[in-house]
């Protein structure tokens, strides 16, 4: 039985499995911090790509408990960008707190508090910083890494949503 679902409800999904994708991002990157794993090396980034990657298989599992039908194109347009300004707008508003004015805690806080509720783009935010330690933060790439970061996870959980699921009513898979 599939059902419709409207964008508010595939984005508090979306939520529920960003939190299990996060939760599982940093244990890994705590068990890979107990083996002393260097992240300026390249492998870094492949790990960056490991934990982006489990959203696809989180929209997939999620849609198919869920029983969603394939979301029209307004929808899905509507399900990936409510998430991504949510995060924008944390992430923005954060970074505007810190930038203006340079003792704000809360706006520290909501920059650090990432690493817990986000982790997948936290990491991908500070291999940035890490690749541009010794230029000005207003490199285009750093612009560029803050929008992948609040939205590739939600494009990859929607994309998962949409993979075709396996039907067992086709011969072959019909039990005699």
């Amino acid at each position: 039985m599939e059902g419709r679902v409207t964008a508010r409800g595939r984005a508090r999904w979306f939520f529920a499995g960003h939190m299990v994708v996060t939760a599982a991002s940093f244990l890994l990157l705590l068990a890979l911090g107990a083996l002393d794993v260097n992240v300026e090396d390249r492998p870094a980034w492949v790990l960056l790509g490991v934990m982006l990657a489990l959203y696809v298989p989180a929209g997939w599992i999620t849609a198919r408990w869920q029983g969603w039908s394939r979301p029209t194109p307004g929808e899905g347009v509507r399900a990936v960008l409510l998430p991504a300004l949510t995060a924008w707008a944390w992430a923005l508003t954060g970074w505007g707190l810190v930038t203006l004015t340079p003792q704000s805690e809360v706006g520290m806080w909501m920059l650090l508090s990432t690493g817990l509720f986000a982790t997948p783009s936290f990491f991908l935010m500070l291999l940035t910083l890490l690749q541009l330690a010794t230029e000005p933060l207003w490199q285009p790439v750093w612009y560029l890494a803050m929008g992948l970061a609040g939205l590739l996870p939600p494009l990859l959980f929607v994309l998962g949503s949409i993979l075709p699921k396996r039907r067992l009513t086709t011969a072959e898979n019909v039990i005699n």
